[in-house]
């Protein structure tokens, strides 16, 4: 990307999923669809991410649209830090832990 559009890498990609970190200080975000909790539907953005069976932190179930495939996660190198901000395993609803040993599981969560 050309420095005169004023856009670059964050340094810590994590930093930009916090609260405080978007606007006009991150200079990644391209494109942004501003959420609320006072918006409409409360904007279930994380739904999306979430796998249709996910169970935990008072969570029950997502709509898993938004997902990676394990390709991906080995395409980075194992002390790549990207790699580590990667959701790997989650409890589904039987109570079981998912991973990339389950059978039949090609995708992993978006974190």
């Amino acid at each position: 990307m050309k420095p005169e559009y004023g856009y670059q890498l964050q340094k810590d990609y994590a930093k930009m999923f916090e609260l405080g970190g978007q606007g006009a200080a991150n200079k990644e975000i391209i494109f942004a669809l501003p959420c609320s909790y006072n918006g409409p539907g409360h904007n279930q953005w994380h739904m999306m991410a979430l796998p249709t069976d996910f169970q935990q932190n008072g969570m029950s179930g997502g709509w898993g649209t938004i997902t990676s495939t394990w390709a991906f996660y080995d395409s980075f190198e194992s002390n790549d830090v990207r790699r580590s901000k990667l959701l790997t395993s989650y409890v589904n609803s039987a109570g079981e832990t998912v991973d990339k040993d389950t059978p039949n599981r090609l995708w992993l969560p978006v974190r």
